[in-house]
Protein backbone atom coordinates (compact mmCIF):
# COMPACT_ATOMS: atom_id res chain seq x y z
CA UNK A 1 0.00 0.00 0.00
CA UNK A 2 1.32 3.23 -0.86
CA UNK A 3 -0.28 6.10 1.30
CA UNK A 4 0.12 10.07 0.53
CA UNK A 5 -0.92 13.34 2.47
CA UNK A 6 -2.80 15.02 -0.36
CA UNK A 7 -3.71 18.09 2.08
CA UNK A 8 -4.14 18.20 5.89
CA UNK A 9 -5.86 15.39 7.17
CA UNK A 10 -6.86 14.14 3.60
CA UNK A 11 -4.96 11.02 2.04
CA UNK A 12 -4.86 9.20 -1.39
CA UNK A 13 -3.63 5.99 -1.71
CA UNK A 14 -2.58 2.85 -4.38
CA UNK A 15 -1.93 -0.66 -3.74
CA UNK A 16 0.58 -3.46 -5.29
CA UNK A 17 -0.13 -6.58 -5.50
CA UNK A 18 2.51 -9.79 -6.16
CA UNK A 19 1.63 -13.05 -5.85
CA UNK A 20 4.91 -15.15 -5.07
CA UNK A 21 4.46 -18.88 -5.77
CA UNK A 22 6.38 -20.06 -2.59
CA UNK A 23 3.46 -18.60 -0.84
CA UNK A 24 0.26 -19.78 -2.75
CA UNK A 25 -1.30 -23.21 -1.50
CA UNK A 26 -3.06 -25.57 -3.92
CA UNK A 27 -4.83 -29.01 -3.72
CA UNK A 28 -3.11 -32.27 -4.09
CA UNK A 29 -3.45 -32.33 -8.16
CA UNK A 30 -4.23 -29.71 -8.59
CA UNK A 31 -1.04 -27.30 -10.79
CA UNK A 32 0.44 -24.03 -9.96
CA UNK A 33 -0.36 -21.37 -12.01
CA UNK A 34 1.46 -20.59 -14.98
CA UNK A 35 1.96 -17.19 -14.44
CA UNK A 36 2.36 -15.30 -10.77
CA UNK A 37 -0.63 -12.28 -10.74
CA UNK A 38 0.57 -8.89 -10.88
CA UNK A 39 -1.11 -5.44 -10.23
CA UNK A 40 0.04 -2.43 -9.68
CA UNK A 41 -1.33 1.43 -8.69
CA UNK A 42 -4.65 -0.43 -8.23
CA UNK A 43 -5.81 3.15 -6.37
CA UNK A 44 -7.33 3.10 -3.00
CA UNK A 45 -9.89 4.80 -0.55
CA UNK A 46 -7.72 5.97 2.33
CA UNK A 47 -9.71 7.80 5.68
CA UNK A 48 -9.22 9.08 9.04
CA UNK A 49 -11.03 7.33 11.83
CA UNK A 50 -10.12 9.56 14.53
CA UNK A 51 -6.61 10.67 15.37
CA UNK A 52 -4.87 7.33 14.71
CA UNK A 53 -6.70 4.74 13.32
CA UNK A 54 -6.75 4.68 9.06
CA UNK A 55 -9.22 3.09 6.90
CA UNK A 56 -8.24 1.72 3.51
CA UNK A 57 -10.96 0.59 0.65
CA UNK A 58 -8.85 -1.60 -1.39
CA UNK A 59 -10.09 -2.21 -4.97
CA UNK A 60 -12.52 0.82 -4.57
CA UNK A 61 -12.47 1.82 -7.89
CA UNK A 62 -12.00 -1.45 -9.65
CA UNK A 63 -14.79 -2.49 -12.60
CA UNK A 64 -14.85 -5.98 -10.78
CA UNK A 65 -16.49 -6.97 -7.77
CA UNK A 66 -15.63 -6.12 -4.96
CA UNK A 67 -13.98 -3.86 -2.75
CA UNK A 68 -12.28 -4.65 0.54
CA UNK A 69 -11.88 -2.24 4.11
CA UNK A 70 -9.44 -2.67 6.73
CA UNK A 71 -9.03 -0.55 9.38
CA UNK A 72 -5.62 0.01 10.83
CA UNK A 73 -3.05 1.29 13.39
CA UNK A 74 0.41 2.50 12.15
CA UNK A 75 2.62 1.99 14.90
CA UNK A 76 4.93 4.64 16.28
CA UNK A 77 7.99 4.40 14.17
CA UNK A 78 5.72 4.16 11.09
CA UNK A 79 7.10 0.79 9.58
CA UNK A 80 4.19 -1.44 10.43
CA UNK A 81 0.32 -1.24 10.58
CA UNK A 82 -2.28 -3.77 11.99
CA UNK A 83 -5.00 -3.88 10.97
CA UNK A 84 -8.66 -5.67 11.17
CA UNK A 85 -10.13 -6.78 8.40
CA UNK A 86 -14.06 -6.43 9.79
CA UNK A 87 -16.76 -9.30 8.30
CA UNK A 88 -18.99 -7.46 5.49
CA UNK A 89 -20.56 -9.45 2.47
CA UNK A 90 -17.58 -9.86 0.85
CA UNK A 91 -14.75 -11.16 2.65
CA UNK A 92 -14.54 -12.77 6.19
CA UNK A 93 -13.20 -11.12 9.37
CA UNK A 94 -9.57 -11.55 10.38
CA UNK A 95 -6.46 -9.57 11.45
CA UNK A 96 -3.55 -8.63 9.02
CA UNK A 97 -0.53 -6.47 9.58
CA UNK A 98 1.44 -5.02 6.85
CA UNK A 99 5.46 -4.22 6.81
CA UNK A 100 7.18 -0.92 5.09
CA UNK A 101 9.73 -2.51 2.42
CA UNK A 102 13.24 -0.87 0.88
CA UNK A 103 11.95 1.08 -1.60
CA UNK A 104 13.65 -1.29 -4.30
CA UNK A 105 11.46 -4.58 -3.37
CA UNK A 106 8.12 -5.48 -2.14
CA UNK A 107 9.09 -9.42 -1.32
CA UNK A 108 10.36 -10.61 1.69
CA UNK A 109 10.21 -14.46 3.20
CA UNK A 110 7.45 -14.20 5.33
CA UNK A 111 3.90 -13.75 4.74
CA UNK A 112 2.85 -10.17 5.62
CA UNK A 113 -0.67 -10.17 5.26
CA UNK A 114 -2.78 -12.97 6.63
Amino acid sequence: MHIVEVAPSEFAGWSDSLMTFGSVKVAPRVARPAAALQRYGELMKVRAEGSERFSFELYAYSPMCCSHTVVGLPEAHGDRIEGAWPSGPNQSGHQGYWTKMPGDSCITGQNLTQ
